[in-house]
């Protein structure tokens, strides 16, 4: 059976407990109306779609000028360190609040330690207009946001189970698409269509194209691509080489790497 390792992280009051007591019975979260009442870390394991859910349910992180307790500055030190160690992080907010820099900032945590995040917008049963508020935000994080690739964009009512199976559901298949490995000669016919069919940004006057290229050993889609230019790539070539990438083997919804190498002529004399 398949093991999944699950963090749950928001804000205070963002419906984590919530979310975590509509799958457990045992209810060994306490829920209530008072910020941040969830005062230690809770683990608990739920056997949901033939699927061994971990669940690490987690007290509301603040801003750091707002935390004024030592011990609660230590949990929120754990929660982050805790993220090493976990497969999927949902990041709860309530959709009824403002998208907040400090939501951002945990997403921004939870993408560089390159695990499989959830932005999940809660509470969706108490607004007035579902369908444009999805818009709205579906086109933010398109628009304004760079790593929108990585982050899966969800929407639910913590009160209701039907809601998070549907959810977990998906968090099975982007697990899945997480330990894809790709063969080298799949990689190599990709770079040798796309040599074909795609013209490539420049760099200097030059156009940078790929040589070959192949996948490492590691446990999430990191690859190494090795290029005709020995100057340093840019931001801009990078997520124009990860977005053919991502559509052709479909790694949407998973944190991926690209290692761009200097592939440098032998024949060269050195000064």
């Amino acid at each position: 059976m398949e093991n999944i390792n699950f963090l749950i992280v928001g804000k205070p009051n963002s419906g984590k407990s919530t979310f975590y007591n509509t799958l457990n019975d045992k209810y060994l979260s306490p829920t209530g109306p008072e910020s941040g009442l969830t005062k230690d870390i809770f683990k608990n394991e739920v056997n949901i779609l033939d699927t061994n859910f971990i669940f690490f349910d987690t007290p509301g992180l603040r801003r750091k000028n707002k935390i004024d307790d030592k011990d609660e500055a230590k949990l929120t030190y754990d929660v982050i360190n805790l993220i090493d160690k976990i497969d999927v992080v949902f990041l709860l907010v309530d959709a009824n609040e403002n998208l907040t820099k400090q939501d951002l900032k945990i997403a921004e945590i939870v993408i560089k330690r390159r695990k499989i995040l959830f932005v999940v917008f809660n509470k969706i049963d108490l607004l007035d207009d579902l369908d444009k508020f999805q818009k709205d935000k579906k086109h933010y994080f398109l628009e304004s946001y760079s790593p929108a690739n990585t982050i899966n964009l969800k929407f639910i009512s913590a009160l209701s189970i039907d809601s998070i199976e549907r959810i977990l559901k998906t968090v099975i298949r982007t697990c899945r698409i997480k330990s894809t490995k790709i063969s080298t000669p799949k990689l190599n016919t990709f770079v040798r269509d796309i040599l074909k069919n795609q013209k490539f940004p420049k760099i200097n006057k030059i156009e940078v194209k790929p040589k070959y290229m192949v996948q490492t050993d590691d446990d999430y889609p990191r690859f190494k691509i090795f290029i005709n230019s020995s100057k340093k790539v840019p931001q801009s070539y990078k997520r124009f080489y990860e977005n053919i990438l991502r559509k052709k083997f479909l790694l949407v919804g998973v944190p991926i790497q690209l290692d761009f190498i200097t592939s440098k002529n032998p024949y060269v004399k050195k000064n």
